[in-house]
């Protein structure tokens, strides 16, 4: 979600008033939207509405969805909450999906496709009145979307071997590979340990004085998770500032860039920033533009607002590169190919895009210099391959160039305690993340830096590293993104299909004694086993084999590739 429409329907529902605020974001747009089926017998509403968005997809390999979440106030209250506990309304061409801490769904296509995507009438029911609403009290709610890439489970590389601070094992430049979410030994002797390359405008890792370790609990990107398909924009800054309180908007609109403790991303007119006003008015005139001057808390402040978190330096490799083998030099689109913006046009709109970047065939458009002096709207690439679109290995967009985004690093024992709990949609009183093993806002600085390069820097390598600690400051390029750990996905078994794999898939037997045999699978594949209450009994590879008969008698969520399908163990 990267805009607002500040549009409010008024809609009686028994005896209440209730009003609804709808969003879009990038080409994303939340629409239709309604309170039904209040209940002042169970205290349940039903927020309904529709939801679309452009490049979107499923395939073999992974798909892109929507994270959806939703704020409210009320009359008797006017300080925006976050609603969690949904049940819902599965409709016939997406899945829905609550996740374990029912903060936010995800909603993404339930069958093999591309291109434009729609879904109407989904329908998500919360309780108000564990939310401390009453039944006559006046609500209002508004409707939060976030397009997001699916990152699979699975092995990958980081390092290639020449860039700057890279990646690599000990005693070698051999890029350093990840296997597994398991704790990882850094420095010392040991040839498979995992280092860096030195270098002097970085923080000095402790690692390379005495072997340190890597916690099983860091995210190293072997797990599946969501990544925001495109950079947090100027209009999900402005949605997140009008839907906080005046003290946390004050924290967050205070001071500037040149003060490394303070940084104001309201700053219309500086760096193609277009955020003006005040609170709880603030507008943008470039509502889909990547957005700069984002200092340490509000990047983590937004990450938990949004119920997301900040994701690692090693799943921003994966990110960006996949399971493919490391290229010396390479950017997101796989290649050392670049070229730059020498201006604009479309400005400010959602078709914003380089003046120089139509017909591209061999070469992405990059940022340097100031011949565009401040980042385009992020996805702005409007080439047909990876390498004129800027998409990394997963196709998410804009991950060399235009701002520099946030990772954790693991240069600091702070960053290394980073355990990737996500945000549940409320921070503290003053406007601070406050979740647990997240950097904080007054810790060393050197706990999350920055990868990808800028407009003003040119696009980095995906392995360069010399900015990846030390980002507590807010520069006019400093932006970011977040992710969602896949795991906590629930996959919702209404309207799930006797066999909805397709045509070339062949499972059995099913019902069965536990051990199934799925025909069709050529590679290698992951699978994940989920009970009827969304919990994960069961995942691995496959070859076209699974054993899972230490699971009890019942009915059970088969995932392979993305697609559902329904098993009963006798």
């Amino acid at each position: 979600m990267k805009n607002t429409i500040n549009l409010k329907i008024l809609i009686i529902v028994l005896a209440s008033m209730l009003s609804v605020n709808i969003a879009f974001a990038d080409n994303i747009l939340v629409s239709n939207v309604s309170l039904i089926n209040k209940n002042t017998t169970t205290n349940e509403i039903t927020v309904n509405f529709d939801i679309s968005w452009g490049d979107s997809w499923r395939n073999s390999t992974n798909h892109d969805a929507a994270w959806v979440f939703l704020k409210y106030r009320t009359n008797t209250n006017p300080a925006w909450k976050h609603t969690r506990g949904f049940s819902i309304l599965q409709p016939g061409n997406a899945y829905v999906s609550n996740v374990q801490d029912s903060v936010g769904v995800f909603i993404s296509r339930n069958s093999i496709g591309n291109g434009f995507f729609s879904v109407t009438g989904i329908q998500l029911t919360w309780n108000y009145g564990n939310h401390g609403i009453g039944d006559n009290d006046v609500i209002e709610v508004y409707v939060g979307a976030i397009e997001m890439v699916n990152v699979p489970q699975g092995a990958f590389w980081i390092g290639d071997g020449v860039s700057t601070a890279t990646f690599r094992n000990v005693g070698s430049n051999t890029p350093f590979h990840i296997t597994d979410e398991n704790s990882i030994p850094l420095g010392g002797s040991t040839s498979t340990n995992l280092t860096v390359t030195y270098f002097q405008y970085d923080t000095d890792p402790d690692f390379f004085t005495s072997q340190q370790l890597l916690p099983s609990s860091f995210p190293k990107g072997y797990e599946s998770f969501y990544c925001m398909k495109y950079e947090i924009s100027q209009g999900l800054v402005v949605d997140f500032l009008n839907r906080i309180t005046s003290t946390q908007a004050t924290l967050h609109t205070t001071g500037s860039y040149i003060n490394i403790e303070q940084g104001n991303p309201v700053r219309n007119g500086e760096s193609r920033n277009t955020i003006s006003g005040t609170y709880p008015n603030f507008s943008c005139t470039a509502p889909y533009r990547a957005c700069g001057f984002l200092r340490h808390w509000i990047f983590m402040a937004m990450a938990d607002w949004t119920g997301l978190r900040p994701m690692t330096e090693l799943e921003w490799e994966k990110a960006n590169r996949g399971p493919s083998t490391p290229i010396a030099g390479e950017f997101a689109w796989g290649n050392t190919l670049f070229t730059l913006a020498n201006g604009v046009i479309n400005d400010g709109s959602l078709t914003e895009t380089s003046s120089n970047s139509n017909g591209m065939v061999n070469a992405a458009i990059a940022y340097m210099n100031f011949d565009v002096d401040g980042p385009i709207r992020s996805g702005w690439q409007t080439g047909t391959t990876r390498t004129t679109n800027g998409t990394t290995y997963w196709g998410i967009r804009d991950m060399t160039g235009n701002v520099w985004e946030r990772a954790i690093t693991i240069n600091s024992p702070t960053g290394r305690a980073f355990s990737g709990i996500h945000g549940n949609g409320e921070m503290d009183n003053s406007g601070y993340a406050d979740v647990i093993n997240w950097p904080g806002a007054f810790d060393n600085p050197h706990n999350i830096g920055h990868r990808g390069g800028s407009y003003n820097l040119t696009c980095h390598p995906i392995s360069s590293r010399d900015f990846s600690t030390g980002s507590s400051g807010a520069l006019p390029n400093y932006g970011g993104r977040f992710v969602r750990t896949s795991s906590t996905e629930i996959l919702t078994t209404t309207n799930i299909e006797e066999n909805n794999f397709e045509s070339h898939y062949k499972i059995y037997p099913n019902p069965s004694k536990g051990i199934i045999y799925i025909e069709g699978i050529l590679n290698k594949t992951s699978f994940q086993v989920y009970d009827m209450l969304g919990n994960l009994v069961n995942y691995g590879n496959t070859n076209g084999n699974i054993d899972l008969s230490n699971l009890n008698t019942g009915i059970y969520i088969l995932n392979v590739n993305n697609i559902n399908f329904k098993l009963i163990i006798e």
